[in-house]
């Protein structure tokens, strides 16, 4: 390949080492385990079966989209005659998010595994330099390139700053390998306001070494 590589990344890549499609994160299997809170989780499923009762296109996205848009203007979604806060079913989903997708683990004695790193691997050595843009929340990522000992950021220090001083002085002597693109946030991030590091950025987001649940 030789030249520069950008690397597009949606749910596909991690549905193999059990990561959840959006789809089916309000699935048993996934809220039977999940940091957030039951009831929650709970009237966001009824919502959902509702919504789709009303409207047979409806999907899990049209739902937290509504969840999300009513959370930011201080609204209300009612479900099963009861009424919630859509702020406080948008944090149940925030957390919901980070606990699944953070707990997300693929043992490195596995095919499985072995395909991943040897894919990643081999187009970092034929990329002259290699950008990966992901749609995906979970850490599948980060956790196959430190395997690889790839160093990595998440575009800029400006905005973004890893909470671990190791790979912080790591990139400050030698600069990133690969650049990762989360353009749907990530399970490790935390906002930072009000703290002394807030003053860098407007929301400074700090990137932790596992999955941040509030």
């Amino acid at each position: 390949m030789s030249g520069h590589a950008a690397l597009v990344l949606g749910a596909g890549f991690s549905k193999p080492a059990g990561g959840p499609l959006l789809r089916e994160l309000l699935a048993d299997e996934f809220t039977s385990t999940s940091d957030a809170p039951s009831d929650a989780l709970a009237a966001l499923s009824v919502l959902l079966q509702e919504r789709q009762a009303m409207m047979n296109a409806t999907t899990a996205e049209d739902v937290f989209t509504e969840v999300w848009r009513e959370a930011r203007t201080g609204g209300n979604i009612t479900c099963d005659a009861e009424s919630w806060a859509a702020s406080d079913l948008l944090d149940a989903l925030v957390i919901h998010l980070s606990s699944v997708c953070g707990s997300l683990r693929l043992r490195r004695s596995t095919n499985l595994w072995k395909h991943y790193s040897r894919f990643l691997e081999d187009l970092y050595q034929d990329s002259r330099s290699l950008t990966v843009m992901t749609f995906n929340y979970d850490l599948l990522v980060e956790r196959i390139l430190d395997d690889l000992d790839i160093r990595f950021d998440y575009g800029s220090d400006n905005g973004i700053r890893f909470e671990d001083s190791t790979r912080r002085r790591r990139l400050t002597r030698r600069g990133p390998d690969v650049r990762i693109m989360k353009l749907h946030g990530s399970a490790n991030w935390g906002v930072c306001r009000g703290c002394r590091k807030a003053d860098r950025a407007l929301d400074l987001i700090t990137a932790f070494e596992r999955a941040y649940v509030p």
